[in-house]
């Protein structure tokens, strides 16, 4: 399966969809973008969990951001064509700077989410969602 690419906010709301999504399939790698709060706190409440983590400061400008996720991405997936994405949890910054660190990197990417306990894949059309 493909790697899979989350973002983890500080609220903790959405973390456990996030889990989920990580629990459901056999990934290839799994990286978490958040923040120190995430990076200390998730693996505490989902220990049976190991991803990798990219650390970010939201205080940053967006650009700046954008290219420290780039960084640290690129090692991380260089050999790669296809990535799953899940942006349920985090702020629209956050998200706004993956998404561009992704297109900068030429990465096409899925994006991923969980419903009735099964890994969903949200489609280009609006009105289509498919489960795996």
């Amino acid at each position: 399966m493909a790697p899979l690419i989350a973002v983890i906010g500080s609220g903790k709301g959405t973390w456990n969809n996030v889990a989920s999504i990580i629990k459901l399939t056999d990934w290839d790698k799994v990286i978490l973008i958040t923040n120190k709060f995430g990076r200390e706190n998730f693996p505490k409440r989902f220990p049976g969990i190991n991803p990798e983590f990219i650390v970010i400061d939201e205080e940053q400008d967006i650009r700046e951001i954008a290219s420290m996720i780039s960084e640290k991405l690129k090692p991380l997936l260089s050999h790669e064509l296809d990535i799953a994405l899940n942006i349920e949890s985090g702020s629209g910054k956050i998200h706004t700077a993956i998404l561009a660190a992704l297109m900068g990197l030429g990465l096409s990417f899925r994006l991923v989410g969980v419903s009735n306990d099964s890994l969903i894949e949200i489609t280009t059309s609006p009105y289509s969602l498919t489960e795996q």
